[in-house]
């Protein structure tokens, strides 16, 4: 990975980082730059807010990749990448495949 894209890279993690809602944080995160230039993030998600009794198995616990653009022109992609994450929500985004689930967010 060049320098610079590594250097975005991590700004995007601080970024995201920074715009934590609640209490919830992460506790690591990766990133790399694909072949077409996006950025993913991977990180896994800590101390969630979860309703006493969910409606829906999401986790104290989960693991996302963030997808963005090379020139920010895009929005970014959320995917939850626990296998067996809900295909069920209200809030989630139509694709062409399946898995990973693309979360509105």
């Amino acid at each position: 990975m060049e320098k610079s894209s590594k250097i975005g890279c991590l700004k995007k993690i601080e970024t995201s980082a920074n715009q934590k809602r609640g209490r919830a944080s992460f506790d690591t995160a990766s990133c790399y730059v694909n072949g077409k230039g996006y950025a993913i993030i991977k990180m896994r998600l800590t101390h969630l807010e979860i309703p006493d009794e969910p409606v829906f198995d999401i986790r104290d616990e989960e693991e996302i990749a963030i997808i963005c653009h090379p020139e920010d022109v895009d929005i970014p992609e959320v995917y939850a990448l626990r296998k067996d994450f809900s295909t069920e929500l209200p809030h989630s985004n139509a694709k062409p495949f399946t898995r990973p689930i693309s979360l509105c967010i």
